[in-house]
């Protein structure tokens, strides 16, 4: 979950992308929210539950370079709304 002790410092972002889930074998592309970043990783909003460890493809520009990512961390905001930290792969 989030916390104060950080390898890099978060920067604000809000901006819509889309994403891939690597597991699954029809690739379904979702949209998601970004709601900060770092050089390291980013936070986003969900609409759908994605499992932490899931790798995932990011179809977006960004700010940062982040093609793939790895889910760290998922916090259910409410039902069928979700917070995930991602960290970046590339």
């Amino acid at each position: 979950m989030e916390n104060n002790i950080r390898r890099e410092t978060r920067y604000p972002l809000v901006k819509t992308i889309y994403y891939t889930a690597e597991s699954e074998q029809k690739k379904n592309t979702y949209k998601g929210v970004v709601k900060n970043v770092s050089n390291s990783g980013l936070c986003i909003y969900l609409s759908g539950l994605v499992d932490e460890g899931k790798s995932i493809s990011i179809n977006s520009v960004l700010p940062i370079s982040c093609g793939k990512a790895v889910v760290r961390w998922v916090k259910q905001i409410e039902t069928g709304f979700y917070m995930a930290g991602l960290g970046c792969v590339n």
